[in-house]
């Protein structure tokens, strides 16, 4: 990923969204099949991949055309990863719609053959409860672990709501007050989603 020490600080020094951290280091397992849902330049498919290698296979969507060839890129630098990454340039949401290049979690999985997921990470900037909705097949079978990060009190209200309906445990987290990220937007947290 090519770094530029203005927007990427956190990220060089440890400190971007280390709220998420050890939740991320939980989650993960070794061999697991992972899908990072709004991988922008990378920075979590990389970090999925060393948490899965060795054995694991790893996902990385994003809407951005820009955003998904930076990231192939920064995986084709990294050759040392043990796992194997994919990179897919399409937005995920409920349905399927060709001429806005949308795809849904279930038509990726039952339709075009990708693996079920093992853990699921999204941040989309809103559309995460779409995503869910997409999903709701491939969730219903695979029950894989989620981490979700939300930016609105309704959006975070309805994936609570629909996970909680499919069977899932739900631990929320907040953004740290200490050395708080800057963030556009007040309402800002993760949903950390686990099968009861």
């Amino acid at each position: 990923m090519p770094i530029n020490l203005r927007h990427h600080f956190r990220m060089l020094w440890g400190l971007y969204e280390r709220e998420i951290r050890s939740t991320i280091t939980s989650l993960v397992r070794p061999g697991d099949r992972c899908y990072d849902v709004g991988s922008a330049d990378g920075y979590y498919t990389v970090a999925l991949a060393r948490l899965a290698s060795p054995d694991g296979w790893v996902c990385g969507i994003d809407a951005d055309e820009r955003l998904a060839e930076t990231l192939r890129h920064t995986v084709a630098r990294n050759t040392h990863l043990l796992s194997h990454i994919e990179i897919i340039s399409a937005m995920l949401g409920s349905e399927v719609d060709r001429t806005r290049r949308q795809d849904t979690f279930d038509h990726l999985v039952f339709e075009r053959g990708y693996p079920l997921p093992q853990f699921i990470k999204c941040d989309i900037e809103g559309g995460e409860y779409g995503v869910l909705r997409g999903a709701a097949r491939t969730i219903a079978r695979a029950s894989p672990r989620l981490l979700i990060e939300v930016h609105a009190a309704a959006t975070e209200q309805d994936c609570v709501e629909f996970l909680r309906g499919h069977g899932y445990r739900l631990t929320i987290i907040d953004r740290s007050t200490f050395l708080p990220e800057v963030r556009p937007l007040p309402h800002n947290r993760w949903l950390c989603a686990v099968k009861a």
